[in-house]
């Protein structure tokens, strides 16, 4: 299979570029082999925008057997642990639309722009229903924002719309379906989304499980 592996930035897949090299696979600059596979590696950059872009351009995408999206997310479910790995496998943005005068968003939908039900969409969400392969990570909801929840009237406003809280799900996600790609996206949960405080962040372990578990994924493919 050929498996592009996207991330946002370095940071959140630096240990499985690690395993990559360690591997001693590497048949290119941009590709490296795992369990009889063929890894190509892509960092966008940050923002839906970049993401879709990125998959939209990269010169043989319509090859591409799986894309797996890795990264970071907030959490508005307080029930999920810190450090803990899911499967998005529904995304919407959540920050797309008008604000009304008490600050409120509201949808393309609600103001009759678009049809919450014209592909891809469904009910407004990304679905990723003809998924081939399995994660066995626990299915979450979440919404791409544009900027990160980081006062309390932002997180009241979208706690409760979803569980997790991402900034390249949705691109990732628009990109695949429009191009009739295989797709999964792994989060790994650095933080609840709140008031912004950096003490309370668990990058480092969100990080590490995430990438073990996208380590795991492809050995068992």
């Amino acid at each position: 299979m050929k498996i592009l592996v996207v991330a946002a930035t370095e940071l959140e897949i630096s240990p499985f570029l690690n395993s990559l090299q360690a591997s001693g696979n590497k048949k290119s600059f941009f590709e490296y082999e795992l369990n009889g596979h063929s890894i190509f590696p892509l960092t966008t950059g940050i923002g839906s925008t970049k993401t879709a872009f990125a998959l939209a351009t990269y010169p043989s995408i319509k090859n591409i057997d799986l894309a797996i999206n890795i990264g970071l997310a907030g959490s508005y479910n307080r029930d999920l642990k810190l450090g803990g790995v899911f499967e998005v496998f529904k995304d919407k943005m959540i920050d797309l639309g008008a604000e009304d005068p008490e600050g409120k968003i509201i949808s393309m939908y609600d103001l009759e722009l678009e049809d919450a039900n014209v592909f891809p969409f469904t009910d407004g969400w990304l679905v990723n229903d003809k998924s081939k392969f399995a994660t066995n990570l626990p299915k979450v909801s979440a919404n791409s924002v544009n900027t990160v929840s980081g006062c309390l009237s932002t997180v009241e406003k979208r706690s409760g719309t979803a569980d997790l809280e991402t900034m390249e799900g949705f691109g990732f996600a628009y990109a695949c379906k429009c191009l009739d790609i295989q797709f999964l996206q792994i989060r790994g949960l650095s933080n609840f989304v709140e008031p912004r405080n950096k003490a309370n962040w668990a990058i480092h372990e969100a990080v590490e499980n995430s990438n073990q578990a996208l380590l795991n994924l492809i050995l068992n493919l």
